[in-house]
């Protein structure tokens, strides 16, 4: 296997589909998706136990992603850490040094299973391989950011099409309020995900050096040097004039969008689902975008968010063999085309997706622009900017990059000021996180 081809669709041998087995495998999945999301889960695992007798899979939810993984480790402490584990994107790093985890190319040489890499979208896989281009884990729910919108306010403010750069989407919000009548042209919160990741991806410039953590434990954040911190800065001015409501609650967020009180908000394609069915409650008409790129950019891919499989480490071959059937089922075409439709996830290998733009399903009235996710991830090959980010710590340096521009808002300190100390503040958690593992490469 190669590092730009990395997709996979599984077909294990029928012996270990069929099977001899008298007794069930039991095998536990923790997961982190709360909401309609959990029960799309749940919706999948009983999908999976009722096609076959010889697994019994029992899937919780045990918090969110961070909590989740923190009750994992201790439960790797106390020898009861479940079958698989649902890791977010930004824990690929942390669960490769951790010996926990078995990587999923190993687990597939282990169990004979027949890998078709060449099917996987790159984009997706480069997020949880290794330099090598090894796939570590299963990538199972893949998202990436969207703009929502109301087309009604975009009409009332004399748009026919979404803007497609940030010049004319600034001028948009201004438009909003002057021409359509809104008070709120915009249902924001401080969103690194897509504001500095997607943001630094599209624009193809690093978040940290030595290609965004993936060439070595000793990279440092380099966002107070790149064009991140002028985003902000023209964020920060709607925030003071005014035309956004801001509210760190995403509920909250989504809830003034479908009520039809701020027209705009940033979201995972993974709410598109949950999103059209408030909006039918209200009536608003609305549909998706691709996030906008500066007028001087030619905008490459969006990165992948969402989360991935790990097979945890301890167990008997006669369980691994059962984590292998549940792969294999998820890696049908069916399944993950169910999965999207039921969620808004996009489909993570290439034939499944071929067989949704086949059908027809992307020129459905109901889903429309679904297909912009896929077809933003796929404009450009991926760069070292645009692969992933894999630096230690980092949920806890994006706390702190989220701290710093509360206060540059609330204005005790510049944007530029805010980047700065949350620079520094991080690299010492980077730092930190190079000595818990002194002398390791990643792999």
């Amino acid at each position: 296997m190669t590092p730009t081809k990395l997709g996979f669709t599984i077909t294990i041998a029928a012996a270990m589909l069929g099977g001899d087995a008298t007794a069930q495998t039991e095998i536990r999945m923790w997961f982190g998706l709360g909401g309609r999301l959990q029960e799309e889960v749940l919706a999948q695992c009983e999908r999976f136990n009722a096609a076959q007798d010889e697994v019994n899979l029992v899937c919780s939810r045990e918090g969110t992603y961070d909590e989740i993984f923190n009750q994992a480790m201790a439960a790797v402490r106390a020898g009861n850490q479940p079958h698989i584990l649902q890791v977010v994107d930004r824990g690929t790093g942390t669960m490769m040094l951790s010996g926990a985890a078995i990587p999923a190319y190993e687990l597939v040489d282990r169990l004979g299973i027949d890998v078709n890499w060449d099917d996987y979208f790159d984009a997706i896989g480069n997020y949880y391989a290794d330099r090598e281009g090894n796939l570590w884990a299963f990538p199972f729910n893949s998202s990436t950011a969207m703009v929502y919108y109301n087309t009604g306010a975009l009409e009332a403010a004399g748009y026919d099409a979404f803007p497609r750069t940030w010049e004319e989407f600034d001028a948009l919000l201004y438009a909003l309020r002057d021409e359509a009548g809104y008070d709120c042209s915009l249902a924001w919160t401080i969103d690194l995900w897509s504001d500095l990741e997607q943001f630094s991806a599209i624009h193809d410039i690093p978040v940290a050096t030595r290609n965004n953590g993936y060439e070595g434990l000793d990279a440092e954040l380099v966002v107070n040097q790149t064009r991140v911190v002028q985003h902000f800065e023209m964020q920060q001015r709607w925030f003071d004039d005014g035309i956004l409501e801001y509210n760190p609650d995403f509920e909250v967020r989504r809830d003034l969008f479908v009520n039809g009180t701020c027209p705009i908000f940033f979201n995972s394609i993974a709410g598109f689902t949950s999103t059209q069915a408030l909006a039918e409650a209200s009536g608003i008409e609305w549909t998706v975008a691709e996030l906008p790129h500066y007028a001087d950019v030619t905008p490459i891919n969006n990165l992948v968010g969402g989360a991935a499989l790990w097979t945890m480490a301890g167990f008997s071959d006669e369980e691994y063999e059962a984590i292998g059937r549940f792969y294999a089922f998820l890696a049908q075409p069916d399944q993950q085309i169910a999965w999207s439709d039921g969620t808004g996830y996009f489909p993570v290998t290439e034939s499944a997706y071929r067989s949704l733009v086949d059908s027809g399903y992307y020129q459905e009235p109901d889903n429309i622009n679904r297909d912009l996710a896929v077809r933003s991830l796929l404009r450009a090959e991926p760069t070292v900017n645009s692969m992933g980010i894999r630096l230690g710590n980092y949920v806890e340096i994006r706390n702190i990059l989220t701290e710093e521009i509360q206060q540059a808002l609330t204005g005790t300190q510049t944007m530029q000021q805010a980047f700065d100390e949350g620079v520094r503040r991080g690299n010492e958690l980077l730092r930190r996180f190079e000595a818990t593992y002194p002398g390791t490469e990643l792999p």
